[in-house]
């Protein structure tokens, strides 16, 4: 019995998180969220939109609060499953939460959400100088980074995503698994992490 739940959770995780990234891809390439039109083109402007961080608003998701741009979208497509996005600059930043990581570890969800990125894009490059794990909320999530193309109405965009997963509480034999994916064409990345992704995981707090 023991076995079929976790065998029950882990494709939970392998289906929550495939589903993360052909959302957080569409959303961004769609310029934040609205369906683009057969005659559409995106085209991701050169630098973000500056972000007041003194207009923040506060999103209260399952077991966390995180902080994010007023002139940013959200997006819940499904229970625990939320994205920000920046219709100006094409920026997302998704939150995933599922109840039990089945006993998969964080890096082992890293390593599958990268599998995934490289079997629907093309393109697709590791990057090897994104460190291995991050610090956000005060635990050590384990990290991985890539760039990878997508193809929209014809147009092709290099987008670099970094992805984030962790089990909390660590010391809990059931933690809930916790993954983030935030991701921006590769012209705007450095200043919408700068400006945008980074105080939104300085903003980032567990609630339970």
């Amino acid at each position: 019995m023991l076995l079929t739940t976790r065998t029950k959770a882990i494709r939970h995780w392998t289906v929550f998180t495939v589903c993360s990234i052909l959302l957080i891809v569409v959303l961004a390439a769609c310029g934040g969220g609205s369906t683009a039109s057969s005659t559409s083109t995106p085209t991701p402007k050169p630098t973000p939109s500056p972000t007041s961080t003194s207009n923040a608003q506060t999103y209260t998701g399952d077991g966390y609060t995180i902080d994010y741009p007023s002139g940013w979208q959200t997006t819940s497509p499904a229970t625990g499953q939320v994205i920000f996005a920046d219709p100006s600059s094409g920026a997302a930043l998704r939150i995933n939460v599922v109840d039990d990581t089945g006993g998969q570890t964080a890096d082992a969800i890293v390593t599958a959400t990268l599998q995934q990125f490289q079997s629907q894009y093309t393109n697709f490059q590791q990057m090897t100088n994104v460190p291995a794990s991050a610090s956000v909320a005060g635990d050590t999530w384990s990290q991985g980074g890539a760039t990878y193309d997508v193809t929209q109405n014809g147009q092709t965009t290099t987008y670099q995503a970094v992805i984030q997963a962790d089990g909390h509480p660590a010391n809990s034999s059931m933690p809930k698994g916790f993954l983030i994916i935030y991701a921006a064409p590769t012209q705007v990345f450095d200043q919408a992490n700068n400006d945008d992704f980074q105080p939104m995981l300085q903003s980032f707090t567990f609630t339970s």
